[in-house]
């Protein structure tokens, strides 16, 4: 989880925290990798892998959130498809790349791959307004 505290800043818990000048790159290291979430001062973003985790650097939030890439891997241990579930608050709407899936803001969107691994682009469409 990474959080935006308001006194002592941006913290990860459970993980590796990179900040590069294109934005944040988390590596889930909490021993199961299967849950994401950003609490921050304008938004939250949740995420759940099933039959999965999150590849190693595999979450990438742009500065302004307006770009989410998520990498999901599944072992060869594992037989049922990978999934993906995946709510944003208050960011707006996003659109995966690539296709016509909108996520909209504020419900919960599932996304499945067939096998192996999956990279989700995330590009918002639509700012939130209150």
């Amino acid at each position: 989880m990474v959080a935006e505290d308001p006194v002592f800043g941006r913290i990860c818990y459970g993980g590796f925290l990179e900040e590069t000048g294109e934005g944040l790159k988390v590596t889930c290291h909490d021993g199961v990798g299967r849950r994401f979430h950003y609490i921050g001062t304008e938004g939250r973003i949740h995420t759940e892998c099933t039959h999965g985790e999150w590849a190693s650097a595999g979450i990438c939030i742009s500065g302004d959130c307006s770009r989410i890439t998520l990498k999901a891997e599944s072992g060869p241990w594992k037989k049922e498809s990978l999934a993906v579930r995946i709510l944003i608050e208050d960011f707006g709407d996003y659109r995966l790349a690539g296709t016509d899936t909108v996520i909209r803001g504020g419900e919960w969107a599932a996304l499945s791959v067939p096998e192996g691994e999956a990279e989700f682009v995330l590009e918002r469409i639509c700012v939130a307004h209150e």
